[in-house]
């Protein structure tokens, strides 16, 4: 009986998981960067969600401040400390951070 209830815990976590990623992505239009004849579609807050996480959490970033400026030097030290931006990608997160986290 109690591995009933431990296996039905978890497909509800599972269950409740999978929607919360799925309609995370949905709220913001991605802005569009030209690069040569190939147009990417970029997004600063799922750049934010995706890249920034990969080494530490959200709280770090939204719980700090930031001129546009300030932001592009935050950002560019985390590039040299290994972050996966490109240039285009790292032009529209600091616009995403300077907009949002004033």
């Amino acid at each position: 009986m109690r591995k009933f209830w431990v296996v039905t815990l978890i497909l509800i976590l599972l269950a409740i998981l999978v929607v919360s990623c799925s309609s995370a992505g949905t709220t913001a239009a991605p802005a569009s960067v030209s690069s040569g004849s190939e147009t990417t579609a970029i997004n600063g807050k799922t750049l934010l969600e995706t890249r920034c996480t990969a080494c530490h959490s959200l709280d770090q970033v939204v719980n700090q401040t930031g001129t546009a400026d300030e932001w592009k030097s935050v950002v560019d030290s985390m590039i040299q400390r290994g972050a996966k931006l490109s240039n285009d990608e790292a032009t529209v997160l600091v616009k995403y951070l300077a907009e949002n986290f004033k």
